[in-house]
């Protein structure tokens, strides 16, 4: 698999479990995290994109109390996204 082809997969698959409530967010958060040193540039800046702006989304939701509507689902999924954003951000 080359960085681009890896690159692109994270961040579908980062875009696949924003808001889902399985077990997704946090398998795809664990294989980020593990593929994180190997995937691009452009890819990276793209995934903390995407979380960003989801976990935004998300207060909004919770600070409007939008109950059932939340961007990022339960409480554990969007302790899964505010946790691999810390993560993914300290060096």
């Amino acid at each position: 698999m080359t960085p681009t082809h890896l690159g692109d997969l994270c961040v579908y698959a980062v875009r696949y479990a924003l808001g889902r409530t399985s077990g997704a967010p946090s398998d795809v958060a664990a294989a980020v995290r593990e593929a994180w040193p190997a995937i691009r540039e452009d890819a990276r800046a793209t995934i903390l994109r995407d979380v960003r702006l989801a976990i935004e989304d998300d207060d909004d939701d919770r600070e409007h109390s939008r109950r059932g509507r939340w961007r990022l689902g339960h409480d554990c999924d969007r302790e899964t996204w505010t946790t691999l954003l810390r993560d993914l951000e300290t060096p």
